[in-house]
């Protein structure tokens, strides 16, 4: 009996001892453990995309605007003068020259022209005449395509802008509309022309301007004849 007891303390012992070793294993171990665990859970879990930001809207405006250069205007010379004699120096410079009335008072139509320059000619073959010739532009209706300058940008920037949308209309220039300053790409006779350009400024990132351009009449002074 002695012996089974000496034999049973030796035992516990060493199963004390082991129980201590495993016990101190366990707790060198466990910051590895945890910080190994941790590390997957922040693999496992999937990383957020960046948000694209909304494209910008664009924004079409039906304003009216003052023309500037007139898209399909005509010019017309008239004389003041109605007499017998005035009319056939008319019809000598042109066949189609006829007595007629504008606003109220009667005058001889003496051409039609698309071109200033020839209207001009033609008022001062009837001013070498001894008449008194006039001429009108008649502007018909149209549609102006512009984008808008916000008033933040550079003259750098103002320059690149002017310059890629020549780079689409080689002759859009620069113009102001309700006192700020726009990029008038162009002018058309129908809104249908005027819609088309308006699509492939979209498609450079401008937001462009639809502006009425209503129906004008201007007598021109001889200054501006000439």
């Amino acid at each position: 009996m002695q012996f089974s007891a000496t034999f049973l303390c030796a035992m516990m012992n060493r199963w004390s001892h082991w129980g201590y070793w495993l016990r101190q294993r366990v707790l060198n171990l466990t910051p590895g453990l945890v910080l190994l665990i941790t590390i997957q859970s922040a693999l496992a879990q999937p990383q957020a995309r960046p948000t694209p930001s909304p494209s910008p809207t664009p924004v079409q405006s039906p304003a009216t605007l003052s023309p500037a250069t007139p898209a399909g205007a005509v010019y017309q010379v008239i004389v003041t003068q109605t007499s017998d004699t005035a009319l056939r120096t008319a019809q000598g410079l042109d066949s189609s020259a006829y007595r007629g009335s504008y606003q109220g008072q009667p005058v001889i139509f003496a051409g039609v022209y698309r071109d200033l320059s020839n209207a001009s000619q033609q008022t001062s073959r009837l001013a070498r005449s001894g008449l008194s010739p006039l001429v009108i532009r008649r502007q018909p209706a149209s549609f102006r395509v512009a984008v808008l300058v916000p008033d933040t940008q550079t003259v750098g920037e103002l320059r690149a802008n002017l310059r890629r949308v020549q780079g689409l209309v080689p002759d859009a220039y620069l113009d102001t509309f309700q006192e700020q300053s726009v990029i008038v790409a162009g002018q058309f006779r129908e809104a249908a022309g005027a819609n088309t350009l308006a699509s492939r400024l979209q498609a450079l990132g401008y937001s462009p301007l639809l502006i009425t351009v209503p129906e004008a009449e201007t007598v021109l002074l001889p200054s501006q004849a000439n």
